[in-house]
């Protein structure tokens, strides 16, 4: 018989035996495995799905629990729906931002400003895990975690549980990528009378988990080794409080009711005694009575488990001591007991905490406000959860009191057993107990590394993506999640119709903190550097605000100014405050310098450029290093609104080139008309996959940018994929059957002309033909006298196909207009550029 799982394995004792004779060898198996916290976040929720949609699985899985006699049908269904939420994807990461202020605990994050120091969370190694018997979803669920920090778990159950744990993981790991980890589980089932077997194991221990009574711990501290870290959750005593104010309020029990009925009293939450305060023996009566109804009617909803044979043996010698008590000491104790022995309650005039017998059992004692501390405080190491009715006036002063006597949850009563994500357990949060925190500092070049990640080369597996590539309209359409609505940015829509794009405040964060690790790969300095934000803000317009975010996470110097038109104020600011990184558009910042050209020429302060939303031209670089003394002009991100960053540069990335933001997204590269991966390093759209955004299942997002692979490896030693990127696809348009595309015109006007200035094509007709009039800026410096006619005729020379259509086939009109900078078309809501208007269908 096959009652063990061995690293993907169904094995029998003897089977077991042999390879726990070799177990180091199998634990260095598991530490060769590659574990990737988005895949497995990714591989959680889609076992998750399955085990919602799936009917055949979840009837297999909960008839294993109920012909092991763990459970009847009903609490089967339950301990499925547990795991089923706690594994779904949202709750993992919001699971690990609650206890790592990350959803990547294993990222190395640099820490200091001025040293390469950086830190990261790495498993303690091989996890043994002793696993108590009360919950049917409980080892599932704790060898979850011991998987969610990376560690090799050895799961020990009891000789006699249940195949729900192994039948659980063999189903799990059939999926592709889940399978990838299967060396990092072993479950058996072992006596704990095995010495022998639970030496060997203990043995190669680097931590230890036990969950149980004190009892099982004295053992259990015994066998682990000096060098292992014991991680105890033991047994914990819950109760409820009810104030003076909140007696005659009816509403609450029907509430303590559901407390006590739901689970049997079995979770360490449930409550097992309920104060009432300062309250006579007649008012505890009065109570119980009063909460019988509700304990009527609740046992009417729910089916009940009943107790063993010694557990009922334990809550009948409790109601007989209690009648005895009764019988003896007039106004002492009482009982009210159902009549199929469904449920009790027991009556005490006595102060002090008291264990029930569970089972629908609960103890109602008195207890005064003051002396709160005096009776808890001695219990304090075994308190958990208050179940708490009170007025808001009494709040504050009561919690204070329960933290003090060593509770660790607060409550309302008839919600005593619920949680939330990340909550912490018995005061502690749980993964960090499973993880250890490590450092490391060295001068190999890594200065201006945010992360060590960036050294490695992240093979993401992504299954399951569609044929059909994402265009905006898909994006748009997609159906969200209520709760994932939580910050809303615009999308495009610089002409037409304003598209939006939604964001969860978590996803937003985690975005800007890999925007900051950019930025300083780019070159930024957050400890010396003083920085003035030039980028648009307002009407949902997002550039402004995520570099103030990005700043603010690295703790940067920063002046918020915004895409201010009163250059005067801004030029003066920049001085006075000796600004050396000015972060915008260019099409703004070259007005700026424009505007300001004597200030900047003679306090050559500024020093560094960060750019986004277009690209500077070779001549406007050359421009502005040559007059205005800028050192470094770099892409602050190179990014989309519904995206987010996309890609970094370097210190060693030419114009154009980025490296991929492997750890938020992936990136294909596909033919021009065919949704195939191009040929090496040809020209193609770039097409997207983001991990891990909630809400949103962005899979083959073609964002609407060309570019190229760059496969040479980068001098700035990351190992990130590196992408050239080409324009737009609406930077290539069709005009008189041929296509055109923007960026060679300004390739012309840039290497021809020693054009730096902006630039804008308009496509409109001439009676029948189609006319392309292209708008140049008439403050630029040329001998020519006649700019407009100069530029046409290079433009004729230097561009074959419009020669060719223009002069031989005449079939296309070509015009150059200069023009004052201000007459140019710009978005109204982001003040960019319109490089291309098409206007014949106007």
């Amino acid at each position: 018989m096959k009652k063990h799982f061995w690293q993907g394995d169904a094995v029998d004792d003897e089977e077991f035996k042999k390879r726990l004779v070799n177990l180091n060898a199998h634990i260095l198996k598991g530490h060769k495995v590659e574990f990737k916290i988005d895949e497995f976040l990714r591989a959680c929720d889609r076992f998750s799905k399955r085990l919602v949609s799936d009917v055949a699985l979840r009837k297999s899985l909960t008839q294993v629990l109920v012909d092991s006699g763990e459970s009847n049908s009903i609490d089967a269904e339950v301990a499925i729906d547990e795991i089923v939420s706690f594994i779904e994807e949202k709750a993992l990461r919001t699971k690990l931002n609650a206890e790592f202020g990350s959803d990547n605990p294993f990222r190395s994050q640099k820490v200091s400003k001025p040293r390469p120091i950086f830190e990261s969370w790495f498993p303690l190694g091989f996890l043994v895990q002793f696993l108590a018997s009360n919950a049917p979803s409980l080892a599932v669920l704790s060898a979850f975690e011991g998987l969610l920090t990376g560690n090799i778990n050895f799961i020990k159950l009891s000789k006699n549980s249940s195949d729900f744990t192994i039948r659980f993981f063999e189903e799990f790991f059939k999926d592709a990528v889940a399978k990838t980890w299967q060396n990092l589980l072993i479950v058996a089932k072992i006596s704990s009378s095995e010495k022998e077997i639970l030496a060997k194991v203990m043995s190669e221990a680097d931590g230890v988990v036990a969950w149980g009574s004190e009892e099982s711990f004295l053992e259990i501290r015994k066998m682990t080794p000096s060098r292992a870290r014991l991680i105890e959750w033991g047994h914990r005593i819950s109760f409820s409080y009810v104030t003076q104010s909140k007696i005659s309020d009816s509403k609450i029990y029907d509430q303590i009711a559901k407390d006590v009925f739901v689970f049997d009293q079995q979770s360490c939450s449930s409550p097992q005694c309920l104060f009432v305060e300062d309250a006579s023996f007649a008012q505890l009566e009065q109570f119980a009575r009063d909460l019988k109804s509700a304990f009527v009617k609740r046992a009417r909803l729910e089916k009940l488990n009943m107790p063993s044979d010694l557990e009922s043996a334990e809550i009948t010698r409790t109601v007989l001591v209690a009648e005895t008590e009764k019988a003896l000491h007039e106004n002492f104790t009482d009982v009210i007991e159902d009549e199929k022995k469904q449920w009790r309650i027991l009556i005490d005039n006595r102060a002090g905490l008291r264990a029930s017998p569970l089972y629908r059992t609960i103890w109602i004692k008195p207890m005064k406000r003051d002396h709160l501390l005096e009776v808890l405080r001695p219990l304090s190491q075994y308190l958990q959860t208050v179940g708490l009715s009170c007025e808001r006036d009494e709040l504050y002063c009561l919690m204070q009191e329960f933290f003090k006597a060593g509770a660790t949850r607060v409550r309302p009563v008839g919600a005593m057993v619920e949680s939330y994500a990340g909550e912490p357990h018995d005061g502690v949060s749980a993964l960090t107990r499973y993880m250890k925190k490590v450092s490391l500092e060295q001068e190999c070049g890594i200065e201006q590394y945010a992360t060590l990640d960036d050294l490695h080369l992240n093979h993401i597996q992504l299954i399951n993506l569609p044929e059909k590539l994402m265009t905006k309209e898909d994006f748009q359409n997609m159906k969200r999640p209520k709760d994932s609505e939580e910050l809303f940015f615009k999308s495009g829509g610089s002409s037409g119709e304003s598209k939006i794009s939604v964001f969860t405040y978590l996803d937003y964060h985690r975005q800007m903190r890999f925007a900051a690790d950019g930025l300083l790969a780019a070159g930024l300095n957050p400890a010396e550097d003083r920085c003035m934000n030039l980028f648009f803000s307002g009407g949902l317009y997002g550039s402004f605000l995520s570099i103030f975010s990005v700043l603010e996470d690295l703790r940067a110097v920063q002046f918020p100014m915004t895409a201010q038109m009163d250059f005067d104020f801004v030029g003066q600011m920049i001085v006075s405050h000796k600004v050396n990184v000015l972060m915008g558009m260019p099409s703004y910042l070259m007005q700026l310098f424009e505007a300001k050209s004597a200030l900047f020429k003679k306090n050559q302060i500024v020093k560094k450029i960060f750019f986004g939303g277009e690209a500077f031209s070779k001549k406007q670089i050359e421009r502005l290093k040559s007059d205005f003394g800028i050192e470094s002009i770099v892409s602050a991100t190179y990014g989309s609104v519904d995206m987010g960053p996309l890609g970094y540069q370097c210190a060693y990335s030419p114009q154009g080139v980025h490296h991929l933001h492997q750890n938020l997204h992936h990136l294909e590269i596909v033919e021009l008309d065919q949704d195939k991966p191009v040929q090496k390093n040809h020209p193609g759209r770039l097409i997207f996959t983001s991990y891990g955004r909630q809400g949103l299942n962005l899979l083959r997002y073609d964002i609407g940018d060309l570019g190229a692979w760059v496969n040479e490896a980068c001098e700035c030693g990351r190992l990130a994929p590196r992408f050239e990127l080409l324009g737009r696809h609406g930077d290539i348009f069709r005009a008189s059957g041929a296509f055109f595309n923007y960026n060679k015109f300004a390739q012309i006007l840039s290497n021809e002309m020693s054009y730096a200035h902006e630039f804008q094509i308009i496509i409109d007709k001439d009676k029948t033909n189609d006319r392309l009039t292209v708008m140049i800026d008439s403050s630029a410096s040329t001998t020519e006298t006649d700019l407009a006619s100069y530029t046409k005729r290079i433009f004729l020379v230097k561009y074959p196909e419009l020669f060719e259509l223009v002069t031989d086939e005449k079939s296309l009109e070509l015009k150059v207009s200069a023009i004052d900078k201000t007459q140019f078309l710009r978005s109204r809501g982001s003040g960019k550029l319109l490089r291309i208007v098409d206007q014949r269908g106007t």
